[in-house]
């Protein structure tokens, strides 16, 4: 799809005066739609917050969404709208490159990282690779030039205090780490990537204590994952998934961002190469689906638009956390998809029930 095809999808999210939607013409569709939700809540170790508002109507459905979700690499989208911004006020161009310095690399997905260092690459290279691929160090590229102040006030613009601060890939490892001891602000970004290659995290522990010469028993939490908790509770790169709805609202809708850019950035998230398994895997083969994920220890989301018609939008906003293992979660998620498509079009519930998965991406903790 190219950018000008989207158009008419924004236009008509505008100016859309009815539909047979199933949901719709059904009142009660948040009552019925709210009930399974919390029957996968339910079915599902640790808490999940969810929230979905029809764009045609105004309609929404809020479960636990008022309260501050750990967003991962979601906040990758207000990112891009920033940046964005800068570009249509005149202060940046997406043709312009910057060049890849060796504090920008940093563990996660995407495969900058193994690139040469002094290489440039261009906004619009390094945008698309944040979005699509959710390339950890294409992010820290884009924060870096735009600075965490004025990439911070930008995202206070769009979403008011419904966001936390956001940083770039690097500091989340810092400020996590620092949890298990203060001295992890000493550690560099190579550090950081030697400890994520060290395996899973009991032996980044290990890896931990050896660069940092201290014992465990000068830890402040005993583990990484006690350590990534109370960084949670910080509310950095956290925010509510009312206001991330609302945030899609404005993107979809075009009160964000101009024609041309509203449609490469929905673009961009039509074809993220990390979502197969999540809320996609549960909606019909056939329904677009605009999205972002993000991963974290113990933390996962998927957040986007739907939009099975071009006159019509519907946003989701879902997080879980403190669940047993991943793929618990994920199937949290299609539960969730699958009971939204069968609101959506329930004469093709059995075919989403039934879609097979592509293998797509796993999207590594960032």
């Amino acid at each position: 799809m190219t950018y000008w095809k989207w158009l008419p999808i924004i236009v008509g999210c505008l100016t859309a005066t009815g539909s047979t939607n199933s949901i719709r013409n059904d009142p009660d569709w948040t009552r019925r739609l709210s009930s399974e939700i919390e029957q996968i809540n339910a079915a599902t170790p640790g808490e999940m917050g969810v929230y979905i508002k029809n764009l045609t109507d105004g309609s929404d459905l809020s479960y636990q969404a008022s309260r501050n979700w750990y967003l991962s690499s979601t906040t990758k989208i207000p990112i891009a709208i920033v940046l964005l911004q800068e570009v249509e006020r005149g202060g940046l161009r997406l043709s312009q490159k910057i060049t890849l310095q060796s504090s920008d690399r940093i563990d996660g997905a995407g495969t900058l990282l193994h690139q040469k260092i002094g290489a440039t690459f261009s906004l619009r290279e390094l945008l698309k690779r944040m979005i699509i691929e959710s390339d950890s160090t294409a992010t820290n590229m884009l924060v870096r030039l735009l600075g965490r102040s004025r990439l911070n006030a930008g995202i206070e613009a769009l979403a008011g205090d419904g966001f936390g601060p956001v940083t770039d890939i690097t500091e989340v490892r810092r400020e996590a780490y620092s949890e298990l001891h203060p001295r992890a602000r000493e550690l560099t970004n190579l550090d950081f990537i030697e400890i994520k290659k060290s395996g899973p995290p009991a032996a980044r522990l290990n890896t931990f204590l050896r660069k940092l010469r201290i014992t465990r028993e000068e830890l402040q939490a005993s583990t990484i994952e006690d350590a990534f908790e109370r960084y949670y509770r910080k509310n950095t790169n956290s925010g509510t998934l009312e206001a991330f709805g609302k945030l899609l609202e404005n993107l979809f809708t075009g009160r964000l961002l101009n024609k041309v850019h509203t449609g490469m950035l929905l673009e961009h998230l039509n074809r993220i190469e990390t979502g197969e398994k999540r809320i996609k895997a549960g909606l019909h083969a056939d329904t677009p689906f605009a999205q972002k994920t993000g991963t974290q220890i113990n933390r996962i989301c998927n957040v986007g638009i739907v939009h099975p018609k071009e006159s019509e939008g519907w946003v989701v906003a879902a997080c879980l956390e403190n669940f047993q293992n991943q793929s618990q979660a994920e199937k949290a998620l299609t539960n969730l998809g699958q009971a939204l498509e069968t609101a959506l079009s329930p004469q093709t519930a059995t075919a989403a029930l039934g879609r097979t998965q592509k293998p797509g991406k796993p999207e590594p903790p960032v």
